[in-house]
């Protein structure tokens, strides 16, 4: 895996509306003592010698940005180069080795274990490379999952659920299990998209869309559908 990399630093922020997402000097360093990568002279290494030296490996390095409100940011890179280690330590489900995280002016890196409960129930949401859907649940139970845990009552939850696939063009196949969706039509998909929109989430981590198919492509040009989600709050999508 290389690294994804980035030397420009997020910049100060101005008087003004406070950036949705602010990163600044990130860094994941996986191995023994990753601590001791991040602005040391072993940073500078080649890869293979910073293994070699250290057994360390850098996934993200250095990385700096911001989202404003509204926007959506894209992370590209080749297969394998940390972007998804990257969305995943901006919601610390990886926990970063170096570096500041703030949404919406709240530091991230600061939040105990119940503080990021909180934040992952009402302002992340994750949209993963394969979907996420629990086998088990119906297609309705699982757009409403976010709701349920939230502790939204059973029918507020399943109106909420309904609403979020009649936009996405899936009403009907409320009582469907994940197995039995169509990919090549990118029902899986979609259900995946509100899934994650359902709880009207600060942001969306949307890891590798392009990866779902020709199925979402052509629902989401022929009905302009994602587009229509609740994109408001400024977006980080892995456009792996």
């Amino acid at each position: 895996m290389t690294s994804t990399t980035t030397r420009t630093p997020a910049p100060p922020q101005a008087a003004g509306p406070v950036p949705a997402l602010a990163v600044q000097g990130l860094w994941k360093v996986f191995g023994p003592h990753p601590d001791r990568v991040p602005g040391t002279g072993l940073a500078d290494l080649p890869r293979v010698e910073l293994h070699a030296r250290t057994g360390n490996v850098v996934a993200v390095r250095d990385v700096g940005f911001t989202v404003a409100p509204g926007e959506v940011f894209v992370v590209m890179g080749l297969s394998g180069s940390g972007k998804s280690t990257l969305l995943r330590c901006l919601t610390r489900l990886v926990e970063p080795t170096a570096g500041t995280l703030h949404l919406a002016g709240r530091d991230i890196r600061a939040a105990d274990a119940r503080e990021l409960r909180e934040l992952r129930r009402h302002r992340f949401a994750t949209v993963f490379q394969h979907f996420g859907l629990l086998p088990h649940r119906r297609v309705l139970d699982n757009v409403a999952y976010g709701l349920e845990i939230r502790g939204t009552p059973r029918a507020a939850r399943h109106t909420r659920a309904r609403e979020m696939l009649e936009l996405v063009g899936l009403t009907g196949q409320e009582d469907r299990f994940p197995d039995e969706l169509s990919v090549t039509e990118g029902f899986g998909q979609l259900a995946a998209l509100v899934f994650a929109e359902a709880t009207d989430p600060a942001r969306v981590r949307d890891a590798g869309l392009c990866q779902y198919g020709s199925g979402l492509g052509r629902t989401v040009r022929g009905r302009r559908l994602v587009w229509s989600l609740p994109l408001q709050r400024g977006d980080v999508h892995d456009d792996a």
